[in-house]
């Protein structure tokens, strides 16, 4: 059984410095990255310095994330399915309940300003029109 975890270990291993040593440069050109160098492009170290332990880990805790998420996903999906099922949608015409409507204000004209009138008579004498030449 050692042997077996031995050969996994050593193949994975292996295969992991094979993998490293075909890597191609990364190159950042101002707000981007590419693998073709641009103007100005500066060389970006992209190797991973994990432990092959501390990858193993980080795919194990993915898994585990991944599985986690699909049984939540399962569980709400049956409860959707339940409660559809207790009150199924009702559709109506209209969608959008009536704004409440509000009430008439009656605004009153200003009185005009007028001059006061006084008791005392004035009298006014009309004027005649003149004749032209």
């Amino acid at each position: 059984m050692k042997m077996i975890k031995h050969a996994v270990l050593v193949i994975f291993f292996c295969a992991s410095l094979g993998s490293a040593s075909a890597q191609t440069p990364v190159y950042k050109c101002a707000n981007h990255y590419s693998d073709t160098p641009c103007p100005q492009a500066i060389v970006v170290d992209a190797s991973d310095t994990r432990s092959s332990t501390q990858k193993l880990q980080a795919d194990a805790s993915v898994k585990s994330t991944a599985a986690a998420g699909k049984e939540l996903e399962k569980k709400r999906l049956t409860q959707n399915a339940i409660a559809a099922k207790a009150a199924p949608l009702q559709r109506t015409n209209k969608t959008r309940p009536e704004p409440k409507k509000a009430p008439l204000v009656v605004l009153k004209k200003p009185k005009l300003q007028t001059k006061e009138k006084s008791d005392a008579f004035v009298g006014q004498v009309p004027q005649t029109k003149k004749a032209s030449p």
